[in-house]
């Protein structure tokens, strides 16, 4: 059973469960005046006139908004319909959890998520896929909002929400500036961290110019090489989720950067060998061209989603 209701704000928010909507009220972001109806009517009433909510009810606060004019659509959200998150308070939260980080029960996941609505997952992944590629040397510009828009389609099969391909193209209208600036700086920090092994690999590179190389040059190489590879898969799998952070909280492009790493910190080693093993997986759908690589990227994308559920999902 699901329900909608207009926040204070003016704006409705839905559908959800009759679990979330408990939560709201017992947070005091609901109360019995506040405008709610059953998911698919269209009738608004006070949730005082829905029975199994009335053990919530508490202190009366001032009534929110009417709802809207007949006619007028208003805008829907899947967030929080009364707070606003901050950097701080987000951290806060979201270290505090004990999460049990089970590489094995999140790939069966992923699995699971894969299935349930394939269709779309793959729809929304391969156009999202198109336009970067189409996009050329635009993709910069595009790659953000589109990351956070596929990952918010994911999100949403997985928590049972309505959603199609048309929610790949949100995060441009809510956060375009914000997935942007994420996607720019988890380059800037990835090309940053590759700079040493780049430094080291010049010596090599100037030796086999001038002398053929020899194991010297080779063993200079390998080293440089590892320092490049090794530093950008870090902050590639560390700074992940920062596309589904901002579609989530609408955080700042730094702020999610900087949450998804201080938040992967404490996991980083299981994080890094379910990083690898995904990789591996998504690698393997080599063996069938580019339709498997398509597949196994569904199922790559959906496993991580599940982490990030359980590591940043919104638990209020």
């Amino acid at each position: 059973m699901k329900y909608e209701i207009i926040g204070a704000d003016g704006k409705e928010y839905g559908p959800v469960d009759g679990k979330q909507l408990r939560e709201w009220l017992n947070l005091g972001r609901a109360d019995q005046r506040t405008q709610c109806r059953m998911h698919g009517d269209s009738e608004w009433k006070n949730l005082e006139g829905f029975p199994e909510f009335k053990d919530c009810f508490g202190v009366s606060v001032a009534p929110p908004p009417p709802p809207p004019p007949s006619g007028q659509v208003a805008q829907v959200s899947q967030t929080d319909p009364v707070r606003e998150w901050t950097y701080e308070a987000l951290r806060e939260q979201l270290l505090s959890r004990n999460v049990t980080f089970s590489i094995g029960s999140y790939f069966g996941r992923g699995w699971a998520l894969a299935g349930k609505r394939f269709g779309l997952l793959l729809g929304a992944t391969l156009l999202m896929g198109l336009i970067i590629q189409v996009a050329s040397v635009a993709a910069i510009v595009v790659q953000g909002p589109l990351m956070g828009g596929v990952f918010w389609i994911y999100l949403m099969v997985l928590r049972d929400k309505e959603t199609s391909v048309s929610d790949l193209f949100a995060g441009f209208n809510h956060s375009f500036g914000k997935l942007f600036l994420a996607c720019l700086f988890i380059l800037l920090l990835t090309i940053g961290c590759m700079i040493p092994g780049l430094l080291v690999l010049l010596p090599g590179v100037f030796m086999t110019m001038e002398s053929g190389g020899g194991e010297v040059a080779v063993l200079i190489m390998s080293v440089a090489g590892l320092l490049v590879f090794f530093p950008a898969i870090f902050i590639s799998y560390m700074t992940f989720f920062a596309y589904p952070i901002v579609m989530e909280y609408r955080i700042g492009g730094w702020d999610s950067v900087k949450l998804s790493f201080v938040v992967c910190k404490k996991y980083w080693l299981a994080l890094g060998v379910l990083s690898f093993l995904n990789g591996m997986i998504v690698m393997s759908g080599l063996i069938l061209c580019i339709i498997g690589i398509i597949l196994t990227m569904v199922w790559g994308y959906a496993i991580m989603m599940v982490v990030y559920d359980d590591l940043f999902g919104n638990a209020e």
